[in-house]
């Protein structure tokens, strides 16, 4: 295992790591800074892009082209021209209490965004479904702090952060219908925040508050494996190949926690020993 952290640079809150093997870039955004960041693969550059709101999470259509969550909408954003074009906003009705959070998109190309309470306060979170016509409807409501979620097959694995439970739904492909939730795991100490699978079909969990990384089987909920960094609130990871990178947020740390943990806010790059799978893509147009 081999992890280095990119560059100096540390963020209040980044967020939503991604792979583009077009770009042969990994995405990241810092949330409330409105700042979307590629790291180019080939040199190590890292390239800012800046929104003027709250830019919550970036996807991949299945053309190769961005697709990232702001406060005002979800739409494409071209990073070569720095342009982008709102397509939906689901939370209209709901933006000035709440933000869209981690989003991702199913095997059948849907997007699925989640969101949450400005303030913290539970059970104001939604998760919509948005199809590739850009209608949509609330899959889930109710929801401490939509998180993390990724497919396998007829399953769903989803994170609410505040209730520290990371959950497995029956999923229907054809129509996305999700049902049967049941709890698949649970991290007393360390909040399970993003997620991302590995060829063999383990969640591997962004533990904030956790130090690190925890290995999860996907039908058991057992612990296979933790991967400990020197900051505690680690927030996602995305694989790319035999690579991953992972970021981490200075977020909700002390003036005190802050001195004791100077990388708090780093981003990492390198390799943790498995074979992972990308994210799924869009259908969009």
């Amino acid at each position: 295992m081999e992890l280095k952290q990119i560059g100096t640079d540390t963020f209040f809150l980044a967020e939503s790591a991604l792979w583009c093997p077009e770009k042969n870039s990994y995405f990241f955004v810092n949330i409330f800074a409105g700042e979307l960041f590629q790291y180019v693969n080939a040199n190590g550059q890292l390239k800012k892009h800046k929104f003027g709101e709250i830019v919550s999470a970036v996807l991949l259509n299945n053309d190769g082209r961005l697709i990232v969550a702001t406060q005002k909408g979800i739409g494409f954003y071209d990073p070569d021209t720095e342009v982008f074009t709102p397509k939906v906003h689901p939370n209209a009705e709901w933006d000035k209490v709440s933000r869209y959070n981690d989003c991702k998109c199913d095997p059948c190309g849907r997007l699925y965004a989640g969101t949450m309470d400005l303030h913290g306060r539970k059970e104001q979170g939604k998760l919509f479904r948005i199809k590739s016509d850009w209608s949509w409807e609330i899959a889930l409501d109710n929801v401490d702090y939509s998180n993390g979620i990724v497919w396998d097959r007829d399953k769903m694995f989803y994170t609410d952060t505040y209730s520290g439970e990371v959950y497995s739904f029956d999923y229907a492909m054809d129509t996305g219908e999700i049902k049967n939730r049941k709890v698949l795991c649970q991290f007393p100490k360390g909040w399970p925040d993003g997620m991302a699978m590995d060829k063999d079909g383990n969640l591997w969990i962004a533990l904030w508050g956790g130090f690190g990384l925890a290995c999860v089987d996907q039908v058991t909920g057992k612990v296979l494996r933790n991967i400990k960094l020197p900051v505690p609130n680690v927030s996602s990871i995305c694989f790319g190949g035999k690579n991953v990178l992972i970021t981490t947020a200075q977020k909700d740390l002390s003036k005190e926690e802050m001195n004791q943990y100077r990388q708090a806010g780093a981003v990492y790059f390198g390799e943790i020993g498995v074979q992972g799978r990308e994210f799924c893509r869009g259908k969009f147009f």
